[in-house]
């Protein structure tokens, strides 16, 4: 047998053998119900693709440093529990996860059964890598219960744009384009549904040569909350931008309207499109918010969020199990052991514009103060094996008092789904 070979079939014994090493000292597999958008062999997530196998060929081993995660243990860790967690102690953890098949598989990792005794400090999940998380969980997070609060990304505002009545243009071809300057820049559509109408006079809002009210018809654009400057654009039939006269917006508070209307004022009587910039109530807008909490049952948590615009009203889906104490005020408070979704409504304060968001609330009673599936990573991507060894994926976590009291806690297992 050639020497190239020899070294093939030495290659591949010593990878088959880590394999069923690291077999023997991993948790076993489970299943989860999969997203139910499938494409091909794959599902869409927003942003990313999520690579399925059959999963068959995945294992992950656990392993618990003592010094502050420079280096880890090389005796696998199956047992996450401790009777006591010192104030400020924390604890920590790397997980591989090893890909013996030649296709890339997305998993998640999940604590099951999470459970903190009464009068405990605060239990924090954080991760270090390959993404950074730092979350409370449990009782004493707050004095209610305990908020996750949403990624800033999903926390958005509404500005009104305005089309005079009769200007007779498309307004799906209008979007708003918008920045700040840590480098968000992205262009917006408007929405084609209106929102009310009303009349503005474009020398209020910088255009001195024009001094004749206008009716307008009101429209939205959403943008994010983190926005600072927006300009009125518009796509042609050629597919190119083209922005309007009236400068940047960067005054955003009280500037909160976009006004685009025709003017006749060429040299030979032609009309001219301009954009001016006005105030109204504020629109809707929410720059931070909860999208999930825990609450103990008889106990109130507040879920208000930090909001522009009008009202605020919240239903519950499950009032059985969470109720909305008053339907404009964001106390919820537990009744009985369940989940229910929590239907959060910002108003604009002049226009019918709004802005829906869910809270997912979790009541737990004194039984049954556990946390099944606390997740630690989603949606984690391990390649597939090359010829010569495995893939393996370490993420890096761990569990962490901070409290200035003694942490008690259990943890059933570490799983791995798909």
């Amino acid at each position: 047998m050639k020497k190239s070979k020899l070294l093939l079939v030495s290659v591949l014994t010593v990878v088959l053998c880590i394999v069923c090493v690291m077999s023997s000292a991993s948790t076993t597999f489970s299943w989860f119900t999969r997203p139910r958008t499938l494409i091909g062999d794959k599902l869409q997530l927003p942003g990313q693709t999520y690579e399925i196998a059959n999963g068959k060929d995945i294992r992950f081993t656990t392993y618990e440093s003592t010094d502050g995660g420079e280096n880890y243990g090389s005796t696998p860790v199956t047992n996450f529990s401790d009777s006591a967690l010192a104030p400020h102690e924390r604890k920590m953890y790397r997980t591989d996860v090893t890909n013996s098949g030649n296709d890339p598989q997305s998993i998640s990792l999940f604590l099951n059964n999470l459970k903190i005794s009464e009068g405990a400090g605060k239990f924090y999940l954080g991760v270090n890598s390959p993404l950074k998380t730092f979350k409370p969980y449990g009782k004493s997070a707050t004095s209610s219960g305990s908020l996750v609060e949403a990624p800033v990304e999903d926390c958005v505002k509404n500005i009104y744009v305005g089309f005079a009545s009769g200007s007779d243009v498309d307004v799906s071809k209008f979007y708003l384009h918008y920045w700040n300057n840590d480098g968000l820049a992205d262009d917006a559509p408007v929405s084609t549904t209106t929102v009310g109408s009303g009349n503005y006079n474009p020398k209020d809002c910088g255009k001195s040569s024009h001094n004749s009210s206008i009716k307008f018809t009101m429209y939205v654009a959403t943008i994010p909350s983190q926005a600072t400057g927006v300009k009125l654009k518009y796509k042609n039939g050629n597919d190119v931008w083209d922005g309007y006269d009236g400068g940047d917006n960067t005054d955003l508070a009280n500037k909160n309207t976009v006004l685009f209307y025709r003017w006749n004022d060429g040299d030979n009587g032609s009309n001219k499109d301009h954009t001016c910039y006005g105030t109204s109530g504020a629109p809707a807008g929410i720059s931070k918010y909860y999208s999930s909490a825990r609450v103990k049952v008889g106990n109130t948590i507040d879920v208000t969020p930090a909001s522009s615009g009008g009202s605020v009203t919240y239903v519950s889906s499950n009032p059985s199990v969470a109720s909305v104490t008053d339907v404009n005020t964001g106390n919820i408070k537990g009744l009985k052991s369940g989940i229910a979704t929590i239907t959060m409504t910002v108003y604009g304060k002049d226009y019918s514009d709004k802005i829906v968001k869910t809270i997912t609330v979790n009541v737990y009673s004194e039984s049954s103060d556990n946390q099944s599936f606390v997740p630690v990573v989603t949606n984690v991507r391990v390649a597939g094996a090359s010829a010569d060894s495995v893939s393996v994926e370490s993420v890096f976590w761990y569990i962490k008092n901070d409290s200035d009291t003694t942490l008690s806690y259990t943890i059933d297992s570490l799983d791995i789904t798909l």
